[in-house]
C-alpha cells in the first residue's frame, strides 16, 4: 500500500481529487498488438503499422528515444526518405557502455554508418550521464536508457513499450499511447533535449574518411573517441561477432 493503513484518508483523497486540475487534456488513443497475430504480417491496427503511417505524414521533425534501436535496412530506408524531403530525424539510444543487452547493441551498431549517411542525427547515452548523477545518490551510478518515445512534428507523441527493433515489430506484442497535444509534446521534447546534451550522451558522426567518431564534452572541453567509448575489448569483440550472425530479425 502506498499509505499507512492507520493514516487518515481524507487528505490523500483530497489530493487525488485535485489532480485533474493539473492535467493536460488531449485527444489520444491506445495502440496495441493483437496477441493472435504474432507474425511478420501484423494487423492494420498494430503498433508498427500505426507508427509507420504517422511517419509518412510528417513534414518537419521526428524525435526518437529508444533503449534498443535496430532499424534494419528497411528502417534505414524509411528514415532516409524522411530526411530526403527535409524532415529532421534525431535518435537517442544506448551506447555499448550503457546498454544492458549486448545483442541489441550489436544490431544497432550494424546500421550506424547507414543511418548517419542517410542524414539521421544519432546520439548514444553515456554510462556516466550527468542527469543520472544528479538523481542517483551513488558514487558510481551507471546510466541506462529505458525510454520508448517518439515525437512527431512537435504536435503529437507516442510513449509505450515499443522499442524500434525487429523483436518489438514482429515477435512481441506491444502497446502504447498516441496523444495529439503540442503541450505534452513540448514536455517530452524538453526531456529528450536533456538526454542529448554532451554531459549525458555521445554524438555519433562520420569523419571525412567515413569512420565512426563519438564526440562529447568532459570538464568543459570536447573529447573525441574513435571506438565505442567506455567499453571493454571483450564487449566490442562480442558485438562485432554478433553483427555477422544472421540474427537481425530476432533482436
Amino acid at each position: 500500500y502506498p499509505l499507512s493503513l492507520e493514516e487518515r484518508v481524507e487528505e490523500p483523497a483530497g489530493n487525488v481529487s485535485a489532480l485533474p486540475s493539473h492535467f493536460t487534456w488531449a485527444r489520444g488513443r491506445i495502440l496495441a498488438d493483437d496477441p493472435d497475430e504474432l507474425s511478420e504480417q501484423r494487423s492494420a491496427t498494430g503498433v508498427i503499422t500505426e507508427l509507420r503511417d504517422q511517419m509518412d505524414t510528417m513534414n518537419e521533425e521526428l524525435l526518437i528515444e529508444a533503449a534498443y534501436f535496430v532499424p534494419l535496412e528497411r528502417g534505414v530506408e524509411r528514415l532516409r526518405q524522411l530526411t530526403s524531403r527535409g524532415v529532421r530525424v534525431r535518435v537517442l539510444t544506448n551506447s555499448l557502455a550503457s546498454n544492458d543487452v549486448l545483442a541489441a547493441h550489436a544490431g544497432h551498431a550494424k546500421y550506424r554508418k547507414a543511418l548517419l549517411a542517410s542524414g539521421v542525427e544519432l546520439y548514444e547515452m553515456r554510462p556516466d550521464a550527468g542527469v543520472i548523477k544528479k538523481k542517483v545518490h551513488s558514487a558510481t551510478p551507471k546510466a541506462a536508457l529505458h525510454t520508448k518515445a517518439m515525437v512527431f512534428d512537435r504536435e503529437s507523441l507516442f510513449i509505450g513499450s515499443f522499442n524500434l527493433d525487429p523483436r518489438s515489430a514482429n515477435i512481441n506484442t506491444e502497446a502504447g499511447l498516441y496523444v495529439e497535444s503540442p503541450v505534452l509534446a513540448k514536455r517530452v521534447i524538453d526531456y529528450m533535449d536533456e538526454g542529448v546534451q554532451p554531459e549525458n550522451s555521445y554524438r555519433v558522426v562520420l569523419d571525412e574518411d567515413g569512420r565512426l567518431v563519438w564526440t562529447t564534452r568532459e570538464d568543459g572541453r570536447e573529447v573525441r573517441y574513435n571506438r565505442d567509448p567506455e567499453s571493454g575489448a571483450w564487449a566490442r569483440l562480442m558485438s562485432g561477432f554478433i553483427q555477422v550472425l544472421p540474427v537481425d530479425k530476432q533482436l
